[in-house]
C-alpha cells in the first residue's frame, strides 16, 4: 500500500509540473521594441490590438517617453503586478468632443499556445487595476472588464462584436487605484478556440460606471490596467501562478494597513536594505538605507500630507513596489 501510494503522489507530482500556461508572455515582459508612443500594444510580443488603440507600458521606455514607461504609466501611476510591463484600455467611454463614439471599445488578444480541445476543462484568469485618470477626462470606473475566448482574431479595424457575453468579467464597479485584482473564472470549451481577447465585450446599456471629479468638455472614459493573463487546464496552477518570476518577491513582503494613517508596517521574511516612499510625482518623503534584520519595521506617516505615494523595500538585490494610502 505504501509503494501504490508513493507512486500516486509521483503521478501527482509530475502532473502539476507538465501544467502551463497556455498564454505567450503572459506578463507583457518580452518585447519586439521597447514602446515610444501610446498604442503600441503589438511591441508586446504576441499581443495584437483587437480594438481601436490599447496601450503598452515597459520600464525600458524610463528616460525616452516616460508616459508608456512604469510606473510613469501615461494614464495614471503604477507599477506592473509582475516584472516591468503591464498593458493599458478603455472599457467605456462618452467622450463629446468627437474622438470616439457610443460603445468605445479597446480589447487586446493573443493566440493560444495550443487550440483547445472541445470537452475539456480550462482556468483562466488575469489581474486589473483602475488607473484613477486619463489625460484630463472625467475619471470613471466601469465593470464588465473580462477576457473572451474566439476561434478567430480580430483587429482594429475588425473588433469583438459586443455582444453582452464574455467567459470571464467583473460584475462589480473596479474603482481601487491601489490594489490588483485578480479576476478568475472556468469552463468546459465549446469550441476550438486558438484566441483570447482582453476588455469589456458588453455595450454601453449593459455597462455601469461610475464618475469622479469634474468633466473637461463633457469626456469621460474608464481606463484600466491589465497583467498576468493565465489559461491552463490545471486549476492549481492558474490559482497559485501570479506572474513573472519578479513577482515572488511579493510573497515574502507585506506592507499594512492601506490606507494607514499613523504607522505602516512592514514584515519581511528577508533582511531589508532600502526603504523609500515618494509621492505620484516622485518626489522623495522618507529614505532608509539601514541594514533592518527585524521581522517587524513601523514607519511613522502621522505627518505625511494626505495621498497616494508609493512605498519601495530593497532586499538583497530585489525589489518590491506598493501604491500605498495616508488618510486621516
Amino acid at each position: 500500500m505504501k509503494i501504490l501510494i508513493l507512486m500516486f503522489g509521483i503521478v501527482v507530482t509530475l502532473a502539476s509540473a507538465r501544467a502551463q500556461n497556455l498564454v505567450p508572455n503572459p506578463s507583457f515582459e518580452d518585447t519586439v521594441h521597447c514602446p515610444q508612443y501610446t498604442d503600441e500594444v503589438q511591441d508586446a510580443s504576441g499581443w495584437m490590438n483587437f480594438g481601436n488603440s490599447p496601450d503598452y507600458y515597459n520600464g525600458c521606455a524610463s528616460g525616452t517617453t516616460t508616459f508608456v514607461s512604469i510606473p510613469n504609466a501615461g494614464a495614471g501611476f503604477q507599477y506592473a503586478h509582475s516584472g516591468v510591463a503591464m498593458a493599458g484600455l478603455i472599457t467605456w467611454s462618452n467622450r463629446s468632443n468627437g474622438l470616439s463614439q457610443f460603445n468605445y471599445r479597446e480589447n487586446i488578444g493573443t493566440q493560444l499556445s495550443n487550440t483547445m480541445i472541445i470537452g475539456q476543462k480550462y482556468f483562466f484568469s488575469f489581474y486589473t487595476n483602475y488607473s484613477g485618470y486619463l489625460d484630463g477626462w472625467r475619471e470613471v470606473a466601469s465593470d464588465k472588464i473580462g477576457l473572451r475566448f474566439s476561434t478567430i482574431p480580430y483587429d482594429s479595424a475588425n473588433r469583438p462584436p459586443l455582444t453582452n457575453f464574455a467567459h470571464l468579467y467583473s460584475s462589480a464597479i473596479l474603482n481601487d487605484t491601489v490594489n490588483w485584482i485578480k479576476l478568475s473564472a472556468s469552463f468546459i470549451a465549446d469550441s476550438a478556440y486558438q484566441y483570447v481577447a482582453v476588455g469589456n465585450f458588453f455595450d454601453d446599456f449593459n455597462t455601469d460606471t461610475s464618475s469622479y471629479g469634474n468633466p473637461l468638455f463633457g469626456s469621460e472614459s474608464a481606463y484600466y490596467y491589465v497583467d498576468d493573463i493565465c489559461v491552463s487546464t490545471d486549476s492549481l496552477y492558474n490559482e497559485t501562478w501570479t506572474g513573472s518570476n519578479e513577482q515572488n518577491i511579493n510573497n515574502t513582503i507585506s506592507v499594512f494597513p492601506n490606507p494607514a494613517n499613523e504607522l505602516l508596517n512592514i514584515i519581511s521574511q528577508n533582511s531589508i536594505k532600502e526603504i523609500e516612499i515618494t509621492n505620484i510625482v516622485g518626489q522623495l518623503v522618507y529614505y532608509n538605507i539601514t541594514t533592518l534584520n527585524n521581522c517587524i519595521y513601523q514607519i511613522p506617516i502621522k505627518e505625511m500630507i494626505n495621498g497616494v505615494y508609493i512605498i519601495t523595500v530593497k532586499t538583497n538585490g530585489r525589489q518590491f513596489n506598493q501604491k500605498i494610502i495616508k488618510n486621516k
